[in-house]
């Protein structure tokens, strides 16, 4: 007697199968914006990935025959103002792709058939209705020309792109919406919500035809997709962080039809569903596994099949339409994988041994002509996709025609631009004209814009950013502009950390820009009274001396040994200074105030620099953190009971945000703090100086080389550098030119031959902020002679990332920001700030019963009582944004901003949105 037990299907033998590397698209700079967005959308002609762009979002569109490397230049699709959160392409029109933004707009793009020779930047529809961002986009799958988008400001409008014109809103959601998806004939649509509920809308009669509280018990984001059969299949985690799986009937919500855990992890699971097939496919950022379910009618109605493993973590994913697989390799489904720096794609495979057509494994499927018009949809029609045959295979039309009741503006293309030399001479008279008015405008801006900066220091002059509103005393003071996201610790900030509140900067001359750089930065050091340094030198691994400079009271034993004694345990502060390596008076300042704190301030000097021996012949790069790296551990060796805090000067914050970055959780401080930081180190080097700036840095940065010349001529040109004439060149020649033959210590091979750029982009800053899991304040003035404009400044990572905090002032110079104290001397608002943000911090971070003032407060005899390395590594996120029942003392509250009120368990399911992993 024999009874199976093996489950009959045709898809149990899937496999999932990579292209090979020369049909993959490289060097694509995916993009890092902190949304849980595939970043991908694929259809049979094009692929579109979401990329990284500077002033504003793009994403990048190529034929699918457009395999190998991409060229730099490659024209991109550009027009928001804000990064791209959602790329949708319509299922009825191959050329026509929708995108979302921050900016609180979507667009409707049509692309054309050849390489475009320039960036494509006008759209063809711009739908405004939303207050907040948007990022959610999707084209309904049956009707022409609908779309639906679903934004931050909780609102879903479903829009006649055709006409441009909203037909729905809907605002039945009270928070953050997740997730969208369209049932398979367009009637309803199901949605996930940050307030944990599962929808079902009928969009037409703009109501919710059915709800589920808590489809998975745990809080965070959900996601959620109809199948063909009209169930909804949803993604989500238990309450012990387990990710899950459900299978529901929205005609009945009360027990789900299947409920599966998976794993525990951290990523958001997106699925991708067949309907041909009945197959999803399961991704999660983060993850480097495509799991593959069949949902059946047979219990356990949701069956596994296999996983698709590779080595890279995705980014994210795009999923190709039924009519774009190859039907005579048997290929059920292709996936495009996201890399850092590629987009790889995955091909699923039913294995057969015949070559003929497997009309079982590919029935009709949903073809490109749509079963409905905008008018019939909205009268209350419904229709499913009509299907065509996959047996020949399926060829995309090289342009199509839209049929709609009314004009619509997708039917007209661009008008193609003409040549100068095309234009006719009856036209010439006219665009003299038109460049005569642009002119004209143009003196006009300048004239005003001239008149405006004119009544502005004017009125600083009046002002000087110290004045209050007397209505509200506790208000923010038109000196400060403080740019964050709204979180518990932000809260927490605008109410403790009274530095923030009160800017009583110096007037002239004290208050002058250029006079503060001269005073704070290259003035010559004189001996600050009461503070002496004691040297550490640290031997790092590949033979390097780094130097390590503890600030001490005079009154202190001499020994190098116990500067900190063994009964006491102060929080130590490591003190960057900036790229020249110079001990400034800015920091010998920093470090008296630190020590009168009860901080244990140490100045970490790289090698080659505040008289540290070269021993090894190359220095260290802009943004390369290995030397700190070592230093940390050594001081979590060395002092496990301090807690560690770090503040950079100036160019110094390269060092210190690459740290943070590439570091991630596993940093081991508790908070960061960048006086007057560089954000963009290409830029920095790039941008003009003023030639006193230029010349003093050049002369200090050549007076370290010329006294190792002799070691360095093996790998470095000597010659050039000595007569160089910028910064860019210096640092160029030092470590781009051709005889540069070293390395960093982690490459596995040594670049001979690096170029400028990816140079920079191994050392740019902010090339891995979304790993920072530190709170990190950065103190930046408009008025700042040594940086770029403040418009370079990149607002949106304040705005987006919650460990990020900027404080802008209109006036205090580049780590100037001095003010007149109650005595009539000059001290630095940035010293106190910076220090009294260190406690507050702590405070907020600290769990245990005696907070941070009780023991600093008092001169610092004990320090900080908990080890930074075992509450502030891999649990910081869930400390910083822990739920209420987390909370002890009178910290478990709500904690009301001022545009927002947040409670501290709705911040960490809005938190978890944010990427999964870290390095």
């Amino acid at each position: 007697m024999s009874r199976s037990i093996v489950r009959q299907s045709k898809f149990r033998h899937v496999f999932g199968q990579a292209v090979k590397a020369d049909q993959a698209y490289d060097d694509i700079r995916v993009s890092k914006v902190t949304w849980d967005s595939s970043f991908c959308a694929v259809n049979p002609k094009f692929l579109a990935v979401i990329v990284e762009s500077s002033g504003g979002g793009a994403f990048l569109v190529l034929p699918l025959s457009k395999m190998g490397r991409v060229d730099k230049n490659y024209p991109l699709v550009v027009g928001h103002s804000g990064p791209v959160l959602d790329i949708d392409w319509c299922p009825h029109n191959d050329n026509i792709v929708a995108s979302c933004s921050e900016d609180t707009t979507a667009m409707v793009w049509q692309i054309p058939d050849h390489t475009p020779c320039r960036p494509i930047s006008e759209p063809i529809v711009v739908l405004e209705g939303h207050s907040k961002r948007v990022g959610i986009i999707k084209w309904h799958p049956t009707a022409r020309n609908i779309l639906l988008t679903a934004g931050s400001d909780n609102l879903i409008i479903i829009w006649n792109v055709g006409t441009g014109e909203a037909l729905i809103s809907m605002d039945d959601h009270p928070d953050l919406i997740y997730s969208v998806s369209w049932n398979y004939n367009g009637s309803l649509f199901c949605t996930t919500c940050k307030d944990r509920r599962l929808r079902v809308c009928d969009p037409r009669k703009n109501e919710v035809v059915a709800e589920r509280l808590s489809p998975h018990e745990g809080i965070r984001p959900m996601r959620a997709i109809f199948t063909r059969e009209g169930n909804i299949f949803t993604t989500g985690f238990t309450r012990m962080s387990q990710r899950e799986l459900g299978l529901w009937d929205p005609t009945n919500f009360e027990e789900p039809i299947a409920l599966l855990e998976l794993d525990t992890s951290n990523g958001v699971l997106l699925p991708f569903y067949d309907p041909d097939t009945n197959i999803v496919y399961l991704s999660g950022k983060g993850d480097s596994s495509i799991r593959y379910f069949e949902i059946t009618e047979e219990p356990p109605y949701v069956h596994y099949i296999s996983t698709f493993s590779s080595k890279e973590p995705q980014r994210g994913m795009g999923f190709m339409p039924k009519r774009g697989v190859d039907v005579s390799k048997c290929e059920i489904a292709r996936l495009y994988k996201l890399h850092e720096r590629k987009c790889e794609p995955i091909m699923m495979t039913v294995p057969r041994k015949s070559d003929l057509f497997q009309d079982d494994l590919f029935p009709d499927t949903a073809g490109p002509d749509p079963a409905l018009e905008p008018e019939e949809w909205t009268e209350g029609r419904d229709a499913d996709p009509i299907l065509v045959s996959m047996k020949d295979g399926y060829v995309p039309p090289k342009s199509r025609e839209l049929k709609v009741a009314k004009k619509n503006v997708l039917d007209t293309r661009p008008a193609t631009r003409r040549s100068m030399s095309a234009v006719d001479g009856s036209s010439l008279p006219l665009l003299e004209k038109l460049i005569e008015e642009i002119q004209n405008l143009k003196a006009t801006v300048l004239s005003q814009e001239k008149r405006i900066c004119d009544l502005e220091n004017k009125l600083s002059k009046y002002t000087n950013g110290t004045h209050v509103y007397a209505n509200n005393p506790g208000a923010s003071q038109p000196g400060i502009r403080l740019i964050c996201r709204p979180t518990a610790l932000a809260s927490h900030l605008k109410k403790h950390c009274n530095g923030l509140a009160k800017l009583p900067l110096a007037r002239w001359p004290h208050g002058d820009p250029h006079l503060q750089i001269f005073y704070n930065l290259l003035w010559p050091t004189t001996e600050v009274p009461g503070v002496r340094f004691i040297r550490e030198n640290l031997l790092v691994t590949d033979g390097g001396i780094v130097a390590m400079d503890w600030a001490v009271s005079r009154t202190q034993t001499a020994s190098k040994r116990d500067h900190l004694g063994s009964s006491d345990c102060p929080p130590i502060v490591v003190v960057i200074p900036n790229a020249l390596g110079r001990v400034t008076p800015h920091i010998l300042k920093l470090c008296m105030d630190a020590l009168r704190q009860g901080f244990s301030p140490m100045v970490f000097h790289r090698r080659g620099q505040g008289g540290c021996a070269l021993t090894t012949p190359h220095y260290q790069e802009f943004g390369n953190p290995s030397d700190l790296v070592q230093v940390v551990a050594y001081l979590r060796s060395h002092h496990p009971s301090s807690s560690l805090f770090a503040v950079s000067e100036g160019s110094g914050s390269g060092l210190l945000l690459s740290y943070l970055g590439e570091r991630g959780s596993s940093s081991y401080l508790v908070a960061a703090a960048c006086i007057s930081p560089v954000f963009h180190g290409q830029l920095w080097f790039e941008y003009k100086l003023p030639w006193v700036y230029q010349w003093i840095g050049l002369i200090y940065h050549k007076f370290q080389i010329n006294r190792y010349a002799t070691a360095l001529s093996s790998v470095m040109n000597i010659a050039q550098i000595l007569h160089c004439s910028s910064l860019r060149d210096l640092e160029e020649l030092m470590f781009c030119a051709p005889r540069l033959l070293d390395h960093r210590p982690e490459d596995p091979k040594p670049s001979q031959k690096p170029d400028w750029v990816s140079y920079w982009e191994r050392n740019e800053p902010l090339r891995d902020a979304d790993e920072v899991a530190v709170p990190v304040l950065c103190l930046c003035s408009k008025d700042d002679p040594l940086l770029p404009p403040f418009s370079t400044v990149p607002e949106a990572l304040f705005h987006n990332n919650p460990f990020f905090v900027v404080a802008v002032t209109d006036h205090g110079g580049h780590c100037g920001f001095l003010q007149e104290d109650n005595n009539g001397g000059i001290t630095s608002w940035s010293h106190s700030v910076v220090l009294d943000y260190f406690k507050v911090v702590a405070d907020f971070l600290g769990e245990e019963k005696n907070g941070f003032q009780d023991v600093v407060g008092h001169g610092g005899s004990g320090g900080l009582r908990y080890n930074a390395s075992g509450i502030f590594s891999r649990r910081r996120r869930s400390a910083m944004l822990r739920r209420e029942r987390l909370m002890v003392g009178p910290r478990r509250r709500q904690i009301s901003a001022s545009s927002d009120t947040i409670t501290t368990e709705e911040e960490q399911v809005d938190f978890t949105w944010r990427r999964s992993y870290t390095r």
